[in-house]
Formats: structure tokens, sequence, C-alpha cells
């Protein structure tokens, strides 16, 4: 594990890689690198962005015939870096040289030097014709080194902030599941650290406020870069912090739209920025017919609509043209971030990392969504039709324990042949559970406390109760796949799961348990009570209401006058009930001394 992380940090600026290394190189060839060159027979007119020059420069091939410039760049190398080893000179010219790593310069570093015959008397001023062998001068050579070191300096600082964030990311999820186990609390006091202003002069050309601005646009590009693999992650079925910290899916969703917001929200900044600056160099009607830049946009443009588009109105207007849709933008955005690098700087070593790990986090949650569906392979589903709204789905050859919060995902592919990797998460139940059952013994709960047992009414509890190797889901039909279900009666699917719901640790410790269920049908909800009866028909402590709601504050009042002290409230149903369920916990919570334990598993995520 060490290993794997040393080499993740290796990939980063100042953690194994650098822009400017060695830096006294690099600053010998910035100095001459737009410097004219008389290369007849090459094109002077192209343009050619190199060592993040911003002005028109001579043509690799140009340089790498061009003895005079060869000559100059190896002098000023000897002269500046006596202190760099041989081998890594020589790296350093055969790659950076003509300023192009696939054309290589005809003599190598050592070959250049030697050709120098004699020590350059004339200085280099910017703008002349370099067909001499010229001398770099001393104030000239200081001020872009010491650029280059503070270059080097500030994207090392840019590193540390998004190994800070993305560490975050995965560990703050890991450490508050953690804390809970905890005795105590304390509390961390952070540190501010004072901005500093950097007085260097920019080479690039920027002004103050464009300098400002591009360290801006590079800062935010990069960290909208690094949430990219936690937006993924926190969007998979199989995450794995979904088993470390035991939080539901419906929590991690939560945090994947919030974070899928500071991305695009950096994104947009990084765009905007770096524009500004760019017209303020007067750079921007050339370099925006450039590919890395319309590559760029096309990304931002997706992370912009993937936030339009993902608003609940869209996602409850017609959910399976939101997932096409949101799969597809998703899939162009991360190809235009792809391809704004390449083109931008290929294989630098540190942007592409992020992609490289996205890549990683979405195939790893296929690859065992579709692990997960081969354990089961195919099944044969019974469909019966309860009502024109609800229909029952019998799945045999299925043994899974009924837990609370257990939900598949279930294919149809015989539904829509040409999308048969559509698929819909259902919550599950034994069979068994929804048959008639004899019981063995019945036992009232909390029979110690005598006063309290004459206060609230009793639960019965079945003991045993006879399992079934198949399991059944409830389904309300809507104007997607599901509406096409009532022309069948017995159909082939697939099943992705089970996957776990919300921890029920915290409520299995309560005296007393509430467990609240709604479902919305525009028709007749008696056909459905009939098919639940079996199951219903157990409990004999229950409040069944049909055409309005259950007031869950009276419920709550009446088990705190029965004296329960640590209540459990588990609620599953629309939008509107959870939040009222929730918002009645809460006002009667304040207003007691009893311990509340809430459960929420809404019909929406």
């Amino acid at each position: 594990m060490r290993s794997f992380v040393a080499a993740l940090l290796a990939l980063l600026v100042r953690y194994g890689q650098s822009w400017y290394d060695p830096p006294c190189a690099y600053a010998c060839r910035a100095i001459i690198g737009n410097a004219p060159l008389d290369c007849p027979s090459m094109d002077h007119g192209s343009m050619d962005l190199s060592e993040h020059s911003h002005g028109g420069s001579p043509t690799a091939p140009c340089i790498a015939k061009n003895g005079d410039f060869l000559r100059t760049l190896a002098n000023c190398i000897s002269t500046r870096c006596a202190e760099v080893s041989s081998s890594k000179l020589e790296a350093y010219w055969a790659q950076q040289a003509t300023g192009d790593k696939t054309v290589s310069p005809q003599w190598t570093y050592g070959a250049a030097l030697a050709n120098v015959t004699a020590s350059p008397r004339r200085t280099y001023i910017a703008g002349d014709k370099l067909n001499y062998t010229a001398l770099i001068a001393d104030a000239d050579y200081q001020y872009q080194y010491d650029f280059n070191v503070f270059f080097d300096w500030e994207e090392a600082v840019q590193s540390t902030y998004v190994i800070v964030l993305i560490s975050v990311g995965v560990a703050t999820p890991v450490l508050f599941s953690t804390l809970g186990y905890l005795p105590f609390m304390t509390r961390a006091i952070d540190r501010i650290k004072p901005y500093l202003n950097f007085p260097y002069p920019h080479p690039w050309g920027f002004n103050e406020s464009a300098e400002l601005l591009a360290y801006v646009g590079y800062r935010t590009g990069h960290i909208s870069f690094a949430l990219l693999p936690l937006t993924v992650l926190f969007s998979s079925r199989n995450n794995i912090l979904l088993w470390i910290t035991d939080w539901p899916f419906s929590t991690f969703l939560v945090l994947h739209r919030w974070v899928a917001r500071l991305c695009a929200l950096h994104a947009i900044v990084h765009s905007i920025t770096l524009l500004t600056a760019y017209i303020s160099l007067g750079t921007y009607y050339t370099d925006a017919h450039k590919p890395y830049w319309i590559w760029g946009i096309v990304g931002t443009l997706c992370l912009v609509l993937l936030l339009v588009q993902s608003v609940l109105w869209f996602r409850r207007a017609s959910y399976e043209v939101f997932l096409a849709l949101h799969i597809l933008l998703a899939a162009f955005a991360i190809v235009g971030c792809w391809y704004h690098i390449y083109f931008w700087k290929p294989f630098s070593g540190v942007y592409e990392l992020w992609i490289y790990m996205v890549c990683a986090v979405w195939f790893f949650d296929r690859l065992f969504r579709v692990l997960r569906v081969a354990k089961f392979g195919v099944r044969r589903a019974n469909v019966v039709e309860l009502s024109d709204e609800v229909v029952r789905l019998d799945i045999s050859g299925v043994r899974w324990l009924s837990m609370p919060g257990y939900h598949a995902y279930i294919y149809f592919p015989t539904l829509q042949s040409f999308r048969p990797w559509q698929n819909h998460p259902f919550s599950v139940t034994n069979t068994a559970l929804l048959q008639k059952m004899s019981t063995s013994e019945r036992a009232s709960s909390h029979s110690g406390d005598v006063e309290m047992s004459q206060k609230a009414p009793q639960i019965v509890i079945s003991q045993s109760v006879t399992g079934t190797d198949s399991i059944s889901l409830y389904i309300k039909k809507h104007n997607g796949t599901t509406s096409l279900l009532r022309k069948h009666s017995n159909l082939p699917v697939l099943l992705e799961g089970p996957y776990r719901g919300n921890t029920t640790r915290d409520v299995l410790k309560c005296d007393r348990v509430l467990l609240i269920g709604a479902w919305s049908l525009k028709g007749s909800s008696r056909p459905l009570l009939q098919d639940l009866d079996p199951a219903l028909s157990e409990i004999a402590d229950k409040v069944i209401s049909v055409g309005e709601r259950l007031d869950v504050r009276a419920l709550l009042e009446q088990d705190i006058e029965a004296g329960w002290k640590r209540i459990g409230v588990v609620v599953c149903g629309p939008p509107g009930l959870c939040d009222s369920t929730r918002s009645a916990v809460v006002s009667v919570g304040k207003a007691s001394e009893v311990v509340f334990e809430l459960e929420v598993d809404a019909f929406s995520w």
C-alpha cells in the first residue's frame, strides 16, 4: 500500500515530478527560445507553443539543424549548470533542446559543446537574430531562473493542495464514522496561514492582474481535475467507502452532488480567469482555435450541462432519459478533459493522473456490477398484477435474508431489447413473509416492565418462519420500462445485489421502534393491502390510514406518555412523508428528555 501511494505521489510536481528540472537548463533555453533563426528551408510563419512561450517561435526542425542556437544553448548550460550531472544534462538535451520530444537535435549535448571553439563575447539581446554563438547576460539568466524555481514551488503547493483535497474527500467519511466509537470528541483548531505576494515579474507577458488571474485559473483547473475521481467514486454502487463507513448509498449520493457542483464551479472559474488573462495578453484570438482550447470548452460546457440536467425536476420527469443523458454528458466531460491536457501538455505525468483514477473507479464499479449479475445468472420472474398501478414480481431461485434496507437493481433485457443494460433499484423482501405463518411462540416486548406493558399496546412477534428460495418486489408502474410489465406474466430478469441500506445498529438498541411506511397511488389501495395482509396480520400494534396522512407527532407523543426512554423511528415512503416525519421527530425531541434515533428511507435519491 505504501509503495502504491508513493507511486501516485511521484506523478505530481515536486513529488517526483517537476516542470523545470534542471531549472538552469530551462532558464537558458527560455531566453533564446523565441529568437529568430536563419532557416531558409523552414516555414518561419509557423507558431509553436514551447516552454510556456506565448509568442511566435522557430519550429523544432529548424532548431534541430541550427548550429548557432545549439552552441549558444550548450555554452549557457555548461556555464550555469556546473552542479548538474552530465547524464541529466544529456537527458534534458535529448528531450527539450528543440522544444519537441519527437525531434532530436543534430548534435548531442557533448557534441554541441565541443563545437564551441571559443568563448562567446557578444551578448544576446531579446529580438536579435541568433546567427552567432551568443553569451547570455547574467541579469536575463537570473530573471528566468528565479521564475522557474518559483513556478515549480507554486506547482508543488498546488500538488499539495490536491493531495490534501483528495485525502480529505476519502478520509472524511471514514473519520466521522470512526468518531462515533470514541468515548469523547476533541475540537480541532484551524491554523490560518497568511497569503504571500511574490514580487517576481512574469516572463510570459502578463500584467499584475492577469498574472493573478492566471494563477487562480491554473489552481482551480487542477482542483477541478482532482475532484473528478471523488465525484465518480461517490456515485458508484460498489464504492468501497460504503463498506468502511456503513453509510447508506443515499448519503454518498448527496456528497456526489455537492462534490460535482464544486468540480464544475472550479472548472467555470478556471475557464473565466484564464480567458480574461489571455485576452489581456493578446493571445486569445490565436489560442482559441487550438485543439486544447476547444476541448477545454467541451469539458467545461459538459460539466455545466450536467449541473442543469441534474435538477430534481428533470430527474422526476423521466429518470431513464436523465440517466442516459447524464452518463453521456459525463463521458464527454471526461474525454474533453483528457484531450484538453493532451493537446496542451501531452503526458506531462501530472494532470492525466486524475483521468486515470476516474477510469479506474468507473471500471472497477462496472466490473463488480457484472460479477454480481453473473453470480445469479438469468432468473424467471412471475408478474402478478395487483391493480392498474401496482404489480408484484416473484423471482424464484434466490435465497436472500430479509434485512432492513436491502435493495437490488433489476434488469429486464426482453422489455426493451435495444437497452438491455437499463436497470432500476427496488426494495426486496423474502416471499415467505407474504404468506400465512403459524406462530410457534408469542411474546410481548419488555414483558418485565409491568407499568409500560399496561400503558402501551404490545407487538406480537413470530418466532419461527419457514423460508423460501424466492424474493418479491412491489413495483409501481410509471411511463418507462415498468409500464411494459403489464404485457407479461413471466419474463427473464437479471439481479444485481443485494445492496445494503441504512445501518440499523442504533435503531435496534432502542426500547421502542416506530415503523412508518406509505405509498402514493392514484387508484384504490385495497389490492395492495390485501396482498400485504399476511404480513400485516402478524402485527398487533398497527395503524393503517387510507386517504390521509398519519399524525406522526401524535404517535410520538403517545409513546413518550407510555414511558419509553429511547425510541427508534423508521420511515419509508415519499419525500413529503419523510420530511414531515423528520420535522416531527426534531420538534418532539427538543421538547422532551426522550432520545430518538431516526432512520429515513425515502423513495428517491
